[in-house]
């Protein structure tokens, strides 16, 4: 509880919560937990015997236990003699981190900031938007117009500006998809606006990521599943990139980072003593843009981000590689599923927006003749195909134990697992209708897990 505060910045600065939901709905919520299981833990975990569930067992019992299973942790190790590591430690005191590599000089910082600008003129504020106020002192920004990037021309904005001096700060903000505004205390005024810039770049990046499954869900990248909400590693054209990558859970992965290539660096000579005492930087790989690897194995690379180098993305021009790249495994069920992330490379001070989105193709711009019916666990989707004939249907097993069986006979998948697919064409004329269903959990006539192709 003594760090309370310094753990309240930690969690402003990370989500932009209001410092007073960040104190109650974290902080003091995870201390009381933890206060609770320091205490109440070894009662908790202890053995507990259980009785037989059997009547004609009544004089035997059993014992339920508990064991830990763990957490994943990525150990780092420097190699001093590698000019392609990339060590972020402070090389003074290498208990901690080098600040100036760090966004706004902390682990758990924002690549952005906020930057407010006034009215011109009085600017009123309808009730409803009184709504989404939350405390002024809940958004880390600055105050002004922006001061400039040394070297730059006078009109360049900087890309981590210093406080200036400003009007008084009001007393709340709300937010309007990418704008912010400022309140003034009586809440009847908007005094200014404000938007996200991105602060500057790092010379150096160390990127870590665990390509995993997390109970149920699986493709996971560091907890998390789709664009937006996986990692989105922020760069800048000349940043020296690190990256580690780890596989755990039971899938197969492939990692892919669009645009960019690399080396697999490896032991030198061919002998257990050469390699033993190698610095581990020969090329072991040809450049590539996707590895696969799998549960408990790693590797790491670097990427030379600045202009001419052949690793880094669009081109060999200053601002070729500016932009986002999109870092996903490649097993289209995976990413089908969220495993996708990305790299967004900036100059610094550009204005921080959400992130392109993806639409949905146009019906006409859909290939013609080809459907797909994900094989869930115990349903189609979709239910029902309309197809032409000609058309060929692709079933893709995301769930195990499953199968596609004609209720006339006129084909079968088999049982298969996630991963699987099967194909077939339908050359029946218009108006025929074609059930099936999984022989495992359905049956013929439309019965539990069951589908249709439907020919137009």
């Amino acid at each position: 509880m003594a760090q309370r505060d310094a753990l309240a910045d930690a969690v402003v600065a990370e989500s932009g919560k209001p410092r007073v939901e960040a104190l109650f709905a974290d902080i003091f919520v995870a201390v009381d937990t933890a206060a609770y299981f320091a205490k109440e833990g070894r009662r908790l975990l202890s053995p507990e015997r259980v009785p037989h569930h059997s009547t004609a067992a009544k004089a035997k019992s059993g014992k339920l236990t508990w064991e830990p299973l763990g957490a994943i942790g990525i150990i780092v190790i420097h190699n001093p003699s590698d000019t392609d590591d990339v060590d972020i430690r402070d090389s003074n005191d290498p208990t901690k981190f080098d600040t100036t590599q760090l966004p706004g000089g902390s682990p758990t910082g924002s690549p952005a900031f906020t930057q407010f600008f006034p009215f011109e003129e009085r600017v009123a504020l309808l009730q409803h938007q009184l709504e989404k106020l939350v405390p002024h002192s809940a958004v880390p920004h600055v105050h002004g117009p922006s001061p400039t990037v040394p070297g730059a021309s006078a009109t360049t904005p900087a890309a981590t500006p210093s406080p200036q001096a400003g009007p008084a700060a009001p007393s709340f903000i709300f937010q309007q998809d990418d704008v912010m505004f400022q309140v003034n205390p009586a809440l009847d005024l908007v005094t200014s606006w404000g938007i996200r810039r991105y602060r500057t770049p790092p010379t150096k990046l160390l990127v870590l990521q665990l390509f995993h499954q997390l109970g149920d869900v699986v493709s996971c990248i560091n907890g998390r599943q789709y664009l937006g909400n996986t990692p989105t590693i922020v760069s800048g054209r000349t940043t020296l990139m690190r990256f580690g990558v780890v596989g755990m859970g039971s899938e197969f992965h492939t990692f892919h980072l669009h645009g960019h290539r690399w080396v697999i660096p490896g032991a030198d000579g061919n002998t257990p003593g050469a390699i033993q005492s190698s610095v581990q930087k020969t090329a072991v790989s040809q450049f590539e843009d996707t590895r696969t690897f799998g549960p408990a194995n790693s590797f790491v690379f670097t990427i030379n981000g600045a202009s001419g180098s052949f690793m880094r993305a669009g081109g060999p021009g200053t601002d070729d590689s500016l932009g986002e790249w999109h870092m996903h495994c490649h097993v289209l069920m995976h990413m089908m599923m969220g495993m996708m992330g990305s790299l967004l490379i900036i100059k610094g001070g550009e204005i921080a927006t959400t992130l392109p989105r993806g639409k949905p193709c146009p019906s006409d711009a859909i290939v013609a003749g080809t459907h797909t019916v994900m094989v869930n666990d115990f349903a189609f989707a979709p239910a029902t195909v309309n197809v032409n004939s000609g058309d060929t249907v692709t079933w893709m097993w995301m769930g195990n134990n499953h199968s596609v069986t004609a209720d006339d006979g006129s084909f079968d998948s088999g049982v298969h697992n996630s991963g699987f697919t099967f194909n077939q064409m339908f050359m029946q004329p218009s108006g025929t209708n074609i059930p099936y269903y999984c022989s495992i959990h359905g049956g013929a006539g439309g019965t539990g897990m069951s589908g249709a192709v439907h020919v137009n």
